[in-house]
């Protein structure tokens, strides 16, 4: 029906836990030891559930768009698919007719990362991490052009550097610096790029990115992507042993969160602006800090006048709503026109469960010519 809204996951494994459940002749299920001591003629048959075992990762972040790169680890031997449909119409019923997965051979046999620090991490705080990968290719493996480094949490990610070799070069600073240097550092919209080198070998060596960004999650999560040198094939990357400088084995960073509100105070970069065209304060920047929000959320940002008019909505749904979150705003109403000098106040919103505490935020600005 219209409406209807479509949220894809995925996850991806290698073992699965058989648990057989036996069924008497009327397909009630008994215990094992009284099926054996059952006639042949009051058994039924015995069926076998099929589970995820241990190694299988979590759900992956929702599918946004059709056409998107896999974003499980891979490569794997199997994967689940979890579709959720929503509509608001009761008489109409919502269906799938196709999902389909396009396959590759992966860009490397094997490739596994590692971070630290994981535990005590406060939040909303820029703190220093360190992230190793360690790949391992077989003959015919196409290999990579570039690394993609993301964050969980809406925060800018600063790399610090980034050096390759074996775990004694890391360990006694007499590894080789790829940045500053060879390497090429782009910023995406929720992390980093790092292109490498064509004559980069990276057989048997360790990769350590070097960075500085803030969490704002109970357990915010560091993923890495293998991408194809066309650009074109991605393969995630898996937590694993990558070193021995490190025993983290994981590649989620865990805070405490307690006592924080979801919205923290809003921070603008000038309290008084004037939109005039002269190219000076023309614009103000407010600074949105949410914490312990996952999932897709809306964050409504409206600007009203002292006597409680709305005159600008600047509401938007990140695709991570905990972290930072810049919104400018021209001094311009919704009709695009120049609002008049006075006091104005930002209020900024997000919905979410009955109760939910510290939700809600407002500031005062002022508009003069």
């Amino acid at each position: 029906p219209a409406g209807t809204s479509l949220e894809i996951r995925t996850r991806s494994g290698d073992e699965l836990i058989q648990i057989p459940h036996f069924l008497n002749s009327a397909g009630r299920e008994i215990s094992e030891a009284l099926w054996e001591r059952s006639r042949p003629e009051n058994r039924g048959p015995i069926r076998v559930e099929e589970l995820p075992g241990p190694d299988w990762s979590p759900w992956s972040a929702p599918y946004l768009e059709t056409g998107r790169p896999y974003r499980s680890p891979s490569p794997r031997r199997m994967t689940l698919v979890q579709a959720r449909l929503r509509t608001f119409q009761p008489l109409r019923a919502a269906a799938i007719r196709r999902i389909t997965l396009a396959l590759a051979p992966p860009l490397v046999d094997m490739a596994v990362a590692e971070v630290t620090p994981t535990r005590r991490v406060d939040p909303g705080r820029e703190r220093d991490f360190t992230l190793y990968l360690r790949v391992e290719r077989q003959p015919g493996d196409p290999g990579f052009g570039s690394v993609r480094l993301r964050s969980s949490s809406a925060a800018a990610i600063d790399v610090t550097g980034v050096r390759l070799g074996s775990d004694n070069e890391l360990r006694f600073d007499q590894a080789e610096t790829l940045w500053p240097g060879a390497l090429e550092v782009n910023r995406l919209d929720d992390g980093d790029a790092f292109d490498l080198p064509a004559d980069v070998d990276l057989s048997g060596r360790i990769m350590e990115f070097r960075f500085r960004t803030s969490v704002f999650l109970p357990s915010t999560t560091f993923s890495l992507e293998l991408v194809s040198a066309d650009g074109e094939r991605l393969q995630q990357v898996d937590v694993g042993d990558a070193t021995t400088l490190v025993s983290s084995n994981q590649l989620v960073v865990v805070s405490k969160l307690e006592g924080l509100p979801l919205l923290g105070p809003l921070e603008i970069d000038s309290p008084v602006f004037t939109p005039n065209g002269d190219g000076i304060h023309d614009e103000t920047e407010v600074l949105i800090t949410v914490f312990q929000l996952q999932g897709q959320r809306a964050v409504h940002m409206r600007i009203h006048d002292l006597s409680g008019r709305q005159v600008r909505e600047l509401s938007f749904t990140p695709p991570s709503p905990s972290g930072q979150h810049r919104v400018v705003w021209d001094g311009r109403d919704d009709s695009n026109r120049l609002v008049v000098p006075g006091i104005y106040v930002i209020r900024v919103d997000i919905p979410t469960d009955a109760g939910a505490s510290g939700t809600s935020a407002v500031r005062t600005l002022s508009v003069v010519y």
